[in-house]
Formats: C-alpha cells, structure tokens, sequence
C-alpha cells in the first residue's frame, strides 16, 4: 500500500484576512478540536469484531448500537454540519458554495427517480441551498422555470443526455460537470482564491482519476473527452496520450501521486492507489486553512474534511463487518491529517 509522502504547494499566500469571520473562525476551531484522530481510525481499523467497533465509538459523539443506527446518526451528523456553516456564512455566494454539492446530488436523485418511478424522499438532503419541496416539483413536473437559471440548464441538459443514451450514468455525467462549471462560476464571481485554487485542484485531480478510470473500462476517446472537467491547469490533449506517456509528461506539484501509484495501477488495475493519494493530497489543501486567523475559507475546510470523517467511519465499520480485509479498506480511507 503507498502512502502520501511529499506536501502539496503552500497555499497561505490565497488568503486574505476577513475580520468578519473572527466569531466563525473561532467557533469552527473548537469544532476541529473534535475531529477523530489518526488513533482513533487506525483502532477501528484493527477492532477484532462489531462489538469493538461500536465500544471506541461509545466514547465520542457516535456512540450507537448497530450499523442502521450509525448511518442515521452520520446522516443527522452532517445535515447538522451543514446547517452550521450556512448560519455562520455573511455572503450569498459562500453559502451557495457550501451547499451546492447537496443541490447537484438532491437533482440525481430526483431525476433518477422520475425516470425509473421511485419514491426517493428519504435519500433527499434538506440542507442544500435550493428548498427541496421546490426542485421536487421543478423536476417531476417539467417546471424548470421554478429554477435558478444556471441549475435549470442543468436539469435539461442531463434530461437531454440520458434520452439520447438511455444510460443512467449519463444523469451523473452531465451534472458532475455542471457542478464543476456551477463552483467555478460562483467561486470566480465570489473572488476570494482560495476557492478558484481548490476548484482547480478538484477538477485536475479529477480528471486523472477519470483517466484512469477510463483506460480501465477500456472506453474510447469520446467518451473521456465527454467525461472530463473544465476549469482544471491541465490540457485536455494530455489525457488522450496512453497511460505512461502521460504519466512520463505531466509536471506539476502533484506529478508524484501518479507516477507512485503507477505500478500499483499496473499490478492491481485498479485507480484505487492513486484516487486516496490525490484524496489525501486534496485534504492537505485543505487544511492549510489552519495557518489563516480570520476568514469564509475556514468553514468550507471544515464541512470537506467532516465529510470526510463521516465517510471513513462509515466505510469502516461496513467494511469491517462484512468480512473486508484491512489493507482493503485502508486503500478507501483518504487521512486529512
């Protein structure tokens, strides 16, 4: 199993001090104080059956019984965390980035489910910066006019893609990239760089996971030209190149997490190696929000990597309890710290 070794770029020259986010900075900074730490997974990891798992639970905030009261517990976990961070931002554009990830997954679902008559309600997140009675009724009944703008064009354009493909991936395709194009939008209007850098750093590292991917299904070009992300530092030429020549080509400040997870890729033919290291590389960005005293870049770190941790948790005990060998679910669980 390979680990991140090299840090990314030092970022702290993107922020810029705001004094407004002195109560914000310092209620999510207890906050953070909170988080697991690496011992804390590294124990459940190595629990020798449920009961274990749920005893190193007992002692914190996921203190529950059984794995569906853990996924309902994680649920209430992160609607919390999200609702949080949307009463602690002061600007329209950063609650829209806080929450715009939730709004995007909100319209898979519902669009999946009038496609295929399934009553979703329970996988729908009320948390999300659009009112979820209101895009359910955009979507099931074809009054795309009830939508933001850009959000509407979203809608159409995955309807479009999956009546033409009948491919229910195609839903998924269409709105990643829509959200990917919606972030950077918002990010670029917003003006703050921290959030262009991190679009930018999502959609590169993105992208190689997709090229990966790719390579792995054996699709052609079309399809990956259809597949990848904008707004990345990467030309889109890079990715047609067969998979060393690519890797041999690429020079940037995270060139290394494909180039040491490229005999993984070659041994086990799976892109799981490198998806946790740029997982993992991604997080390090993430949390050199520590080195800034005051600013909106604090509360969208701490939603990402609490998101995280709700995440690993979850994947854990899963894992663990259906007989999923550790170096396994090792390889799922990106570390942040």
């Amino acid at each position: 199993m390979i680990r991140l070794k090299s840090t990314i770029r030092n970022p702290q020259s993107t922020f810029v001090e705001d004094k407004r986010y002195a109560y914000a900075t310092a209620y999510i900074r207890v906050l953070e104080n909170k988080l697991l730490s690496d011992q804390i997974m590294s124990q459940l990891l190595e629990a020798e059956d449920e009961e274990s798992l749920f005893r190193i639970l007992q002692g914190g905030e996921y203190g529950v019984g059984s794995v569906e009261a853990l996924e309902e517990k994680c649920r209430e976990e992160l609607i919390g965390v999200i609702s949080l961070v949307k009463q602690l931002s002061l600007e329209m554009p950063l609650t829209q980035l806080l929450t715009m990830k939730y709004d995007f997954y909100n319209f898979k679902v519902l669009l999946k489910a009038k496609y295929f008559s399934k009553d979703v309600e329970l996988h729908l997140f009320d948390c999300g910066n659009l009112d979820v009675k209101e895009i359910k009724y955009a979507v099931t009944e074809g009054k795309m006019r009830a939508l933001p703008e850009g959000f509407a064009d979203a809608v159409r354009k995955a309807e479009t893609e999956f009546e033409k493909t009948e491919e229910l991936s195609a839903i998924d395709v269409v709105l990643d990239r829509e959200f990917v194009n919606t972030f950077y939008r918002v990010s670029s209007e917003y003006g703050k760089r921290f959030f262009i850098e991190y679009l930018e750093l999502f959609a590169d590292l993105s992208n190689i996971k997709i090229f990966f991917r790719v390579h792995n299904q054996g699709k052609d070009r079309n399809f990956l030209e259809r597949v990848l992300f904008d707004h990345g530092s990467l030309d889109k030429k890079a990715f047609f190149k067969p998979v060393e020549e690519f890797a041999s080509g690429l020079h940037t400040d995270f060139s290394h997490l494909v180039r040491e997870s490229l005999d993984y890729w070659k041994t086990d033919g799976t892109s799981a190696g490198f998806e946790r290291l740029a997982d993992e590389y991604l997080f390090q960005f993430l949390k050199s929000t520590k080195h800034i005293v005051f600013g909106p870049e604090v509360l969208f770190a701490y939603l990402m990597i609490k998101e995280n941790e709700l995440k690993s948790i979850r994947t854990i005990v899963s894992g663990k309890i259906n007989g999923v060998p550790v170096d396994m679910i090792r390889e799922r669980i990106p570390l942040p710290s």
